[in-house]
This record gives structure tokens, C-alpha cells and sequence, in this order.
């Protein structure tokens, strides 16, 4: 099975099995029954196949805005076609913990520590299951800029 594809069968049977079609897929079927007096009219139904495992995850990660306490995370979508499923999601974890679902290609981690190591994965997930795999990137967020001296005094010397 395949998108606009037609096929005719002639059997009879008030049952039949297809195989071999597309996860997440609409298709159309038309069934009409036929005897010595000819062909009677039609009727067509409309089902989606059972979503399955998304088929990918993004192949590539960016860091687009790397502060001290923040950074942004971009990464290229994943088709329709690949996505299997309803409610498809993308979500990123940061040092293993604090998982993050979203549908957008873009997220910004906050409330960072200065000038330490982060490691964010991102997989794919939809109603039915999650990818198997995540891809990686590590970034270490930059130096706090120290902020301005306060209580500053001056002492006369010789």
C-alpha cells in the first residue's frame, strides 16, 4: 500500500485482511457486492492505521544562544511521514534529569549554573512510544560576568 494507489480485488468474501500498509496512514476503502445481475452500488469507509514508533529522531543539533545560566537548543523537524503517530513531541533531557516535551523545533534552557558542563539529549515520541535512541550534545555554559563592587570606601594614605 502507498499514497493514491488502487487496487482492485475480486473475491468472494465478506471479510478480508490487508497487509503491508503504511503506520499512521489514511486510507479510503470501497467494497460493492456483484452477482449474475450485475454490480451494486458501493460504499466507501475512511480508517487511519495504528500509529507505531516515531521513525527518526533530528540528525542535527544546534546551540544557538549560550549564556551563563541559559542556552537554546534548535534542531531540524522530523516529516510528518516519520512522525507515526498522534500528538508527536520532541523531548530533551539535560544531565539525565528533568525531561521536556515539546512540539516546537526549539527549546531554551534556563536557571543554569555559570561555566558548567551540560549534556542534552532529544528523542522523538508520539501516543504510542518513544524512540529507542536520543542524540547528544554537550555544551558548558559561559562566565558570570561579577557584578558591580559595592561598599566601596576610601582611605586616605601618607
Amino acid at each position: 500500500g502507498g499514497m493514491n494507489e488502487t487496487q482492485s480485488l475480486q473475491a468472494a468474501v465478506t471479510t478480508l485482511n490487508i497487509t503491508g500498509l503504511e503506520e499512521y496512514f489514511m486510507y479510503s476503502i470501497s467494497a460493492s457486492f456483484q452477482n449474475t445481475g450485475g454490480e451494486g452500488p458501493s460504499t466507501t469507509i475512511q480508517g487511519i492505521t495504528l500509529p507505531t514508533i516515531p521513525k527518526a529522531i533530528p540528525s542535527n543539533i544546534y546551540i544557538i544562544g549560550l549564556t551563563a545560566t541559559s542556552t537554546l537548543v534548535d534542531w531540524d523537524a522530523i516529516p510528518f511521514k516519520d512522525q507515526n503517530g498522534p500528538n508527536f513531541m520532541y523531548q530533551l533531557t539535560i544531565n539525565g534529569m528533568n525531561d521536556t516535551n515539546t512540539a516546537d523545533t526549539s527549546f531554551t534552557f534556563t536557571d543554569l549554573t555559570p561555566c558548567t558542563d551540560y549534556n542534552i539529549s532529544l528523542t522523538t515520541l508520539n501516543d504510542a512510544e518513544t524512540y529507542p535512541g536520543s542524540v547528544f550534545v554537550e555544551v558548558t555554559t559561559d562566565f558570570q560576568v561579577p557584578s558591580a563592587p559595592s561598599d566601596l570606601t576610601l582611605t586616605p594614605t601618607d
